[in-house]
């Protein structure tokens, strides 16, 4: 009797795992490649750098390949309408430094600016430097 209910109890089970099985379609572009920015400015001296690159379109021999981005132009522009043109830097492709004594102001806000090479433009959203609230308590051990 028990060799029956376990001969059971293994059918029902494998028929349980074998209906969960659904054919998920993906509908992935092929052609699609991201620009990623990664950096940040802040209210110390610069210079402060912003790194840009590709991915490899999806599907492709160099997929999860990411490639520099060279030779675009990058700006930074504060809220006052000052620009501040980031240059490349000359040993690594991909990396945009600002100038030596840039540094962000708390109370402006500041928008990024990029055109590629193949004339693509990029513009961030305007982010507004606030104040850093002070520390009124630290807790120890």
């Amino acid at each position: 009797m028990a060799r029956i209910f376990k001969q059971l109890l293994i059918l029902l089970l494998l028929l349980f795992i074998g209906s969960c099985i659904d054919i998920l379609e993906v509908n992935i572009d092929k052609e699609v490649s991201t620009l990623i920015v990664e950096g940040a400015i802040t209210t110390q001296p610069g210079p402060h750098n912003i790194k840009l690159t590709q991915s490899a379109r999806y599907g492709s021999i160099f997929d999860g390949y990411i490639r520099p981005v060279g030779r675009a132009e990058v700006i930074i522009r504060d809220s006052d309408g000052e620009i501040y043109t980031l240059l490349e830097n000359d040993s690594v492709p991909g990396i945009y430094l600002t100038a030596a004594g840039f540094q962000a102001e708390v109370g402006k806000s500041y928008s990024l600016l990029i055109k590629t090479i193949t004339g693509i433009e990029y513009t961030s959203l305007p982010e507004k430097v606030t104040k850093a609230p002070e520390i009124v308590e630290l807790v120890g051990e």
